[in-house]
């Protein structure tokens, strides 16, 4: 008998397309636990006996039966590692994800699809980690790297203000000695 496994849609659609598991055959579980372990065994007996021996002389253990200088030269299965990567972008975060989106325009020029941080509207790629800046010095940069003019400076404002109050207390004084109205 085959113990029950847990695949998930995109598990069994990897088995159906390398034509492991039918069609027909999605529904019975033994089938698909039967295809899980006959793909599990395909792929252990495509990687080779392991060496857990000793550890080789200068160096690493072998892993693979290839040194880590060695492994670098073998191709890829990419077909395999983008059917993967697309089944599961299919259960986490797709379409159709209710939660709240980064939003961040991104170099393609959309927004960024990753999930913003909780309590946060950015994610981790688009600074949602980011405590701003701490220091004295850090805030005095930010202030000093977003002025676009100074007429909205704190100097500027003080001095429209202390003007402001002039021209009312002249106004006044002249209304007070009947010069104008």
């Amino acid at each position: 008998m085959v113990a029950p496994v847990e695949i998930g849609e995109g598990g069994i659609d990897l088995l159906v397309g390398n034509g492991l598991l039918k069609q027909h055959q999605v529904g019975d579980r033994h089938a698909v636990g039967a295809a899980y372990l006959l793909a599990l065994e395909q792929w252990a007996a495509a990687r080779g006996p392991r060496n857990w021996g000793s550890p080789v002389k200068r160096g690493a253990p072998l892993v693979m039966n290839v040194r880590p200088h060695e492994r670098r030269d073998q191709p890829v299965n990419k077909i395999e590692h983008a059917a993967l990567t697309e089944s599961g972008l299919a259960t986490r975060f797709g379409p159709n994800w209710p939660g709240r989106r980064c939003g961040a325009k991104t170099r393609q020029g959309a927004p960024c699809q990753n999930p913003a941080i909780k309590n946060r509207a950015r994610c981790k790629l688009h600074g949602g980690r980011s405590t701003g800046p701490r220091t004295a010095e850090g805030k005095a940069r930010v202030a000093a790297a977003h002025t676009k003019h100074g007429r909205r400076s704190k100097a500027h404002v003080e001095k429209v203000r202390y003007i402001n109050a002039e021209i009312r207390r002249i106004t006044y004084e002249l209304k007070r000695g009947g010069f104008i109205p």
